[in-house]
């Protein structure tokens, strides 16, 4: 639960910096602070939790559908975090210096992002092929609700033409042809 606990703080957080309430240096030292405590979090956890890659698609293997979705609000909450580093930093650019320690910190948040976000795409097979439904059906499953879910969080993080191909390219890959319908499900409910 402490998982949870944490992305309803980077929630809140987010709030507050859409509406402007909180001056954006204490921003990033929250959100910076926050996403240490995930890191913190994603270490400390049994080795049951442990997953690994298969190079085809990439793509990860969880022990179970539950493990890939906590791992994947954990990746959520990372790039929140990650997010209001740099949308914070964004609106302090013209006070910076060179040598501000924000400047560094804005860059390793645009990398985290970038890594995050193909984690969690090269995870989404796993949980596709344990939930198969014939392609002319409507697959209902949790795996397209989680993932029609998570993909719309992420879409007010990044554009909806790069979020489409970089999550469906790896599963694709992987699933082939049986995922073109589900793919078109998502896609309608992304807005």
């Amino acid at each position: 639960m402490r998982l949870f606990t944490i992305l309803g703080t980077l929630v809140n957080s987010r709030v507050l910096a859409n509406q402007s309430f909180s001056p954006p240096d204490q921003l990033v030292v929250l959100a910076i602070k926050s996403d240490q405590t995930l890191q913190n979090w994603a270490t400390s956890l049994p080795a049951s939790w442990a997953y690994h890659e298969l190079p085809k698609g990439p793509q990860y293997i969880y022990q179970d559908v539950w493990y890939a979705r906590m791992w994947n609000y954990f990746r959520l909450a990372r790039i929140l975090a990650n997010r209001i580093i740099i949308d914070s930093c964004d609106m302090m650019v013209p006070a910076m210096l060179p040598s501000d320690i924000f400047k560094l910190q804005h860059a390793q948040s645009y990398a985290a992002i970038t890594l995050l976000s193909q984690e969690i795409y090269s995870s989404l097979p796993f949980m596709f092929k344990l939930e198969q439904v014939p392609a002319t059906s409507l697959p209902l499953s949790a795996a397209l609700f989680f993932t029609a879910t998570l993909l719309q969080s992420l879409l007010g993080l990044t554009d909806r033409d790069t979020l489409i191909h970089d999550w469906s390219s790896p599963a694709s890959e992987v699933l082939g042809e049986s995922f073109t319908f589900t793919k078109g499900i998502v896609m309608q409910n992304l807005r």
